[in-house]
């Protein structure tokens, strides 16, 4: 289950310097005010540092306030008529939202008439710290920021956070030790990061393998996936992980039952990478319950692993994992997601076509029956991305709204109710939307003015929205304070 696409507390320090300028002259006696601003322009890229405020005045008291709705501006006010006085303001960034353009204001008023003498002003940029891309997992949540961090909420039990704890946050903590991260994945209790150097990392539960590192042992922290460089993509699933490569090869690890991840293993759990075999000139991967996608750069979609629920859309159900197999029917398909047991596909023109498990009403709320090949989804067009949750689904249509369909429990389909659907709803009150991802029970979003919002259920902080009993039926924005 992965998406295509692709604030923790923090201080900046603005270093604000200032020049005492003669601005006027009071009465007979001559008396030099000024107040000056060496730095007029802010672009916050890094939240790791503390960000300063040093002011000098002299004969001026100020004021200061801030539009950039995430920044906290303290102290406030300052008078002095005596140069060089000097006081620290801290610039406090909360953890959530992006940043948005704005201006930080100095109203400057001669202390001695009470004149003002303008407004000195900071303006804030947008570039540098927004949320790029979103993943949702089973009860956990992940989010990329453009400086190439990776910050986490929810359920943590088996370190699924990759903070060095086991304890759930409904607020965003950052994930140990990793820079320069370009794309993310979540699902089951596991995360995987891919680096801009091509390396993979992982972190969570590993009794299958899942992290890739050798072992069967559990990580809090992110461990390097072994074997694995010149990687380009990445996808984990509840029990194993995928990588494609530069070279249009994918390799897999973890639960291997019957031989499912297609490497010519017979060992149940595939501790370290392996290639899948046959398999070459792919685009995309994605990685279900027990069973794997493929896109090629030819826009056939391939498939392997368990077919019992036809999750391999080769027109047939099997009890036992199968190898590398045709999805019949589809072809000119540019995105694929895999859910638990079933799948998505996104064709060139737009439409979108779903095949697998349907005990849940994911494809048809009338029957149970699965689809052992793909069939289209009714009323759905225009439509640049899609996510597979475990029993709905998310699709983003090109003019930025996201319709979702399937089973409706703890609101995953975020349009107010929880009335399954096999038709596509619109999720309530959201546009602009450039990511989506479905969880398990939950799904996240990433608008274009870089807010993250959350629907579903909650009872792990998935949603980063405080309390364990609230069920958003309609999206809420992740909040912005910070988690324990």
């Amino acid at each position: 289950m992965k998406t295509k696409n692709l604030k923790h507390r923090a201080l900046a320090v603005l270093l604000v310097m200032v020049m005492v300028l003669p601005l006027a002259m009071l009465g007979a006696n001559a008396s030099w005010v000024g107040f000056g601003l060496s730095l007029t322009e802010w672009n916050p890229t890094s939240e790791a540092s503390d960000i300063v405020v040093d002011v000098a005045y002299v004969g001026v008291s100020w004021t200061v306030s801030s539009d950039v709705y995430w920044l906290t501006v303290s102290p406030t006010s300052g008078s002095g008529m005596s140069s060089g006085t000097n006081v620290t303001i801290n610039a406090e960034a909360n953890e959530s939202g992006a940043v948005r353009e704005g201006i930080i204001t100095f109203a400057v008023v001669n202390t001695a008439t009470g004149r003002g003498l303008g407004d000195w002003t900071i303006t804030v940029t947008q570039e540098g710290r927004g949320i790029i891309a979103v993943s949702a997992g089973t009860s956990h949540s992940l989010v990329l920021k453009s400086d190439g961090t990776v910050w986490a909420w929810g359920s943590n039990a088996l370190g699924q956070l990759g903070n060095g704890t086991t304890s759930f946050s409904e607020g965003l903590v950052q994930v140990s030790g990793l820079r320069d991260v370009i794309a993310i994945s979540a699902e089951g209790h596991n995360s995987l990061a891919l680096k801009s150097d091509g390396t993979v990392w992982a972190w969570g539960t590993n009794s299958n393998g899942q992290l890739g590192d050798g072992t069967t042992e559990p990580s809090s922290i992110p461990v390097r996936v072994l074997d694995l460089d010149n990687v380009t993509d990445i996808s984990v699933g509840p029990l194993h992980g995928l990588a494609l490569r530069n070279d249009g090869t994918v390799w897999a690890w973890g639960y291997n039952r019957n031989g499912g991840l297609a490497t010519g293993s017979s060992h149940l759990n595939v501790v370290r990478p392996a290639r899948v075999l046959s398999l070459n000139g792919v685009e995309a991967i994605s990685t279900g319950g027990r069973h794997s996608l493929a896109l090629r750069d030819d826009g056939t979609v391939w498939a392997w692993g368990d077919n019992q629920f036809g999750q391999l859309g080769n027109g047939r159900t099997t009890s036992l994992a199968e190898g590398l197999v045709q999805v019949i029917g589809l072809n000119d398909v540019k995105a694929i997601s895999a859910g638990n047991n079933h799948n998505l596909a996104l064709r060139d023109d737009g439409t979108v076509w779903i095949w697998g498990e349907n005990r849940s009403g994911q494809i048809d709320i009338n029957d149970t029956l699965p689809r052992t090949s793909p069939v289209q989804v009714i009323d759905l067009y225009d439509v640049v991305d899609i996510s597979t949750g475990m029993f709905h689904n998310l699709a983003l249509r090109d003019d930025g709204t996201v319709w979702a369909w399937g089973a409706n429990a703890f609101g995953r389909l975020g349009n107010g109710n929880t009335t399954p659907s096999s038709t596509p709803v619109q999720v309530s009150g959201l546009n602009g939307l450039e990511a989506i991802s479905a969880g398990q029970t939950h799904s996240l979003v990433l608008r274009n003015d870089g807010t993250v919002w959350a629907w579903g259920a909650n009872h792990q902080r998935q949603l980063g929205v405080p309390g364990d009993s609230q069920v958003p039926y309609s999206p809420v924005p992740v909040q912005s304070y910070t988690g324990t």
